[in-house]
């Protein structure tokens, strides 16, 4: 494949840009020839010519794809021109892992800390949960909503000894998203192509907003657009589930016309591309494994159109753009991890309670009012440390607690992502939270089978959210209720027991139905109620302590009177070998 660069210039900058295939680097999707687009520096036409006439010279000369040729190259060619090109052979692997312990040292078992993690099924109250357990149910803090809410891992430090709140947030890499924003323009032009002259342009900015996953919605971070439509309907009921108690400022009227004007502008260009689309299908410039339309998916139109059309990739570049600017919000705090403007990892601290929470909320809420100036759908993890703690306690607990995706989020209704299992070994209670209000769920028993079968299942307690809802004529008082939403779990565990081989001992089996909790109205005022559940449940974690134990803290002591000689046979013999 021949690699040829060219030039251009965004709508509204006065400074030219380059575009080329690298021919080493990989897109998200696998293929050789990732497309980049790196600013030129000029606004003279001659000499961005000449720039990329020299990337042309690179990219037809296979000797200098290598990145040890990158010191010769700058005898050569511009340093612009150089990093374009040499920047992406480098070692770009982020590791999240250390760059988090460096902002927030994650302390350990033998600092008296437990490790517990919330799991459960979307919507069924982890987050409700975890409000309580750090005492910001009143702060409205993590955000709630009916589902799907909570997008990213986050790991809470109870810290009592600090008189400081910390946040660090790792964002997911340009080239992740990047993938998430193409899928969404897709999905956008698959519609318009499947409605072809009877689309309806709102469920065309619904279809680039949202991604299909639910997992990232762009509207968060570019904002909603208004289209005006000859009738609207007044619904009933227009309130939102929950307004946040927050200092973030509403996006301005002034703000708002802007985001809606480029949102507009994105839309337009989506129903071009569509036409542009159509039109490659009739005369079939799509490539001759393109032969008619009714034999191929629209996705493989898409993705045979995408590969030539440079517009869609100029569309895509045009949203990236608009969304790192964004990172511009974050004028406070401390950039650890930075590529190309884009931040991996950031971190911010201070002594004011209301100030954390108000800078955590544009990393976690879903507020509309603040849409456009939201980072949530760009956050991939994010650790907290500070005195958290109960409403009812006078001290934090040394406990972790680590909340993360709903269950079912990427995988089907039978198994459990490998990134929620994969930290069992490294916990020492495994939280299932299930809604009370119907019966337990596929997510939840596939949870407790995993985490039986992986050997943690001493590490399980089950807590039931809702119990206020649970509603029956032979169900008169709460004693009632908690019979009656056990009965589910113990007839699901006993059903482990029988099979053949058991899945589940008798004595493992009474652990887990004791390390039961039952929680009602979690969105109102603490009650006696919930304040003795909550204390149970807080004395299990800290009660899971494990001893860290390594090779240093271990010593050998032999009885001398039980050594016993090695009989003769035994004894080695040795060759020297010269």
């Amino acid at each position: 494949m021949a690699y040829r660069a060219g030039k251009s210039k965004d709508k509204g900058k006065e400074s030219y840009t380059i575009i080329f295939r690298h021919p080493v680097k990989k897109e998200p999707r696998g293929k050789y020839g990732l497309r980049v687009r790196r600013g030129l520096g000029t606004k003279e036409e001659e000499v961005a010519d000449a720039l990329v006439n020299q990337m042309n010279q690179i990219l037809s000369d296979e000797s200098w794809w290598d990145i040890s040729k990158r010191e010769l190259a700058y005898n050569k060619f511009s340093k612009n021109i150089v990093d374009a090109f040499y920047d992406l052979l480098e070692n770009e692997e982020i590791d999240y892992t250390k760059l988090l312990e460096q902002c927030i040292t994650m302390p350990k078992r033998k600092d008296g800390y437990s490790r517990a993690s919330l799991i459960g099924p979307s919507g069924a109250g982890k987050t409700s949960l975890l409000r309580y357990l750090m005492g910001t149910q009143n702060d409205r803090f993590p955000t709630t909503s009916t589902g799907r809410t909570t997008t990213c891992d986050m790991e809470i430090i109870f810290d009592d000894d600090s008189n400081e709140f910390e946040i660090a947030v790792c964002f997911m890499s340009k080239a992740l998203f990047m993938l998430y924003v193409e899928e969404c323009i897709q999905n956008a032009i698959s519609y318009c192509l499947d409605n072809d002259g009877n689309m309806d342009e709102e469920i065309v900015v619904d279809k680039l907003l949202t991604h299909k996953e639910l997992t990232v919605r762009l509207s968060y971070v570019l904002g909603t657009s208004t289209i005006l439509k000859e009738k609207e309907i007044k619904w009933e009921d227009e309130d939102d589930d929950e307004e946040e108690c927050e200092e973030l400022n509403a996006v301005s009227n002034k703000e708002f016309i802007l985001m809606n004007e480029k949102i507009n502008s994105y839309l337009k260009r989506i129903i071009d591309i569509s036409a542009q689309v159509q039109n490659d299908l009739k005369t079939n410039s799509l490539g001759e494994n393109i032969k008619e339309e009714r034999e191929i998916s629209t996705s493989s139109i898409l993705e045979e159109f995408q590969d030539k059309n440079e517009e869609f990739h100029n569309l895509v570049d045009d949203i990236l753009d608009e969304i790192q600017e964004r990172f511009g919000l974050l004028n406070n705090g401390i950039v650890i991890s930075e590529t190309r403007g884009w931040i991996n990892v950031w971190k911010y601290r201070t002594k004011d309670r209301n100030e954390f929470l108000r800078v955590a909320r544009r990393f976690s809420s879903n507020n509309k009012a603040h849409w456009g100036t939201l980072l949530t759908p760009l956050v991939r993890s994010m650790r907290m440390k500070g005195p958290f703690k109960p409403e009812c306690y006078d001290k934090s607990p040394k406990i972790v607690l680590i909340d993360g995706i709903g269950l079912g989020h990427k995988t089907t209704a039978g198994s459990i992502s490998t990134d929620v299992t994969s930290r069992f070994n490294e916990l020492d209670t495994i939280i299932l939270v299930d809604n009370a209000t119907s019966a337990m769920m596929d997510n939840s028993k596939a949870a407790i089978r995993t985490i039986t079968d992986s050997g943690n299942g001493s590490k399980l307690a089950v807590c039931f959210t809702h119990m206020d809802l649970v509603k029956g004529d032979n169900l008169t008082n709460g004693r009632d209720k908690v019979k009656h939403v056990m009965s589910s779990l113990s007839s699901y565990i006993s059903s482990l027991k029988e099979q053949d081989p058991p899945v589940i001992a008798s004595n493992l089996e009474n652990k887990i139905l004791n390390n039961c909790f039952y929680f009602w109205n979690l969105q109102d005022k603490i009650k006696d109620s919930t304040k003795e559940q909550l204390d149970g449940l807080v004395q299990v974690i800290e009660k899971s302590k494990i001893s860290q134990i390594t090779p240093s803290d271990v010593s050998l002591k032999y009885d001398i009177l039980m050594l016993y000689p090695r009989p003769p046979c035994l004894t080695p013999t040795y060759q020297l070998i010269v």
